[in-house]
């Protein structure tokens, strides 16, 4: 970084350090300061195509990121937003309005972009990819694994692949926000691209611990455009798409597999769903309600001295005592089951 200095005809940076977001250190964002000690948000891309597709994206939709001050080849400089602080995962979640606004803007700033055919071959050839590898690793019963390619091949003729201008990975560290203006921010810039319509309702969706933002979201939307997308069959076909890539992810990278049981479960749970009517909420709520009641029957159990053994049905779907958050107790005999 220092010796490919950025912007050097009109900067000498003197300070140059990594931003740390939320306890996870982004790789391409840094924080700068020059000579005559002012501070801006200096992005590297990994081609210069890519950052200036970037340029190209910001530019249209100002007030959703940080103010552009210019781009030097694969490099971004953002000027600081010194009076915004990060957002709780609530304040998140109360956002759903203003989120829905933004993407209405967004997907009317991203008409008439280029490369819309090829980035709908590239979602659809990942999500078949994602169904066989699904279906070879064996990972669910053969019931369940015929019944989501049944609704996938129902939803994909129905729907299609629409493609928009998204943002990628809505959560609490990428949107900042300036108590005394109310004002909002995006700061995650990379995370902006030719995406599945609603892709980022997806990453929102998979926040809803507190509450359902799904109505706000819709409200918001349909304030700047046309909401009719936001249906309950359609949001089912994202939150399938979004299941089966992560699960298939994990599956063939083999990380973070403490996490697949409960992906699992929310496959399960769409897969059992009637009718594609989830009445306007996400799967995990009932995977986490059913697990919050084992967990709290858990947590009284181990504090009387007891250990707790899990039912063969959680069992037989690769369960334990730590997917139920079951701490062992002193080692006494079982005297019967959750």
């Amino acid at each position: 970084m220092r010796a490919a200095q950025p912007f050097r005809a009109d900067h000498r940076w003197v300070e140059i350090e990594p931003i740390a977001e939320e306890g996870a250190l982004s790789g391409s964002a840094f924080r700068v300061v020059d000579d005559q000690g002012r501070c801006f948000k200096l992005r590297r891309c990994p081609r210069a195509l890519r950052a200036w597709s970037i340029e190209r994206y910001v530019r249209r939709l100002p007030g959703l990121f940080a103010p552009l001050v210019g781009r030097d080849r694969e490099y971004l400089l953002f000027e600081i937003l010194s009076e915004h602080r990060a957002i709780s995962r609530r304040e998140l979640l109360g956002c759903a309005e203003w989120l829905g606004g933004s993407i209405a803007s967004l997907h009317a700033a991203g008409r008439g972009l280029i490369g819309r055919r090829a980035s709908a071959w590239r979602y659809r050839f990942g999500f078949h990819q994602g169904l066989r590898a699904l279906r070879k690793q064996a990972v669910l019963p053969p019931e369940v694994q015929e019944e989501i390619e049944r609704r996938a091949a129902l939803h994909e003729r129905r729907f299609g692949w629409p493609i928009e201008l998204e943002l990628d990975d809505i959560h609490k560290g990428n949107v900042m926000w300036a108590p005394e203006t109310d004002d909002l921010r995006y700061v995650d810039e990379e995370g902006i691209g030719l995406r599945v319509r609603g892709a980022s309702l997806a990453t929102l969706l998979k926040s809803a611990s507190f509450s359902d933002p799904l109505e706000g979201f819709r409200v918001g939307y349909a304030a700047k455009g046309d909401a009719s997308w936001i249906q309950p069959a359609y949001v089912e076909f994202l939150l399938l798409q979004d299941a089966v890539r992560r699960v298939a992810h994990k599956l063939r990278h083999e990380t973070r597999l403490e996490k697949l049981p409960a992906e699992l479960d929310e496959i399960r749970a769409i897969a059992e769903s009637e009718g594609s009517d989830l009445g306007w909420r996400f799967p995990r709520d009932a995977v986490r309600r059913r697990r919050l009641a084992v967990r709290c029957a858990a947590g009284i159990t181990a504090a009387a001295g007891f250990r707790v053994e899990i039912p063969e049905a959680d069992q037989a779907k690769g369960l334990t005592r730590k997917s139920f958050g079951d701490r062992p107790g002193p080692e006494r005999p079982v005297r019967g089951k959750i």
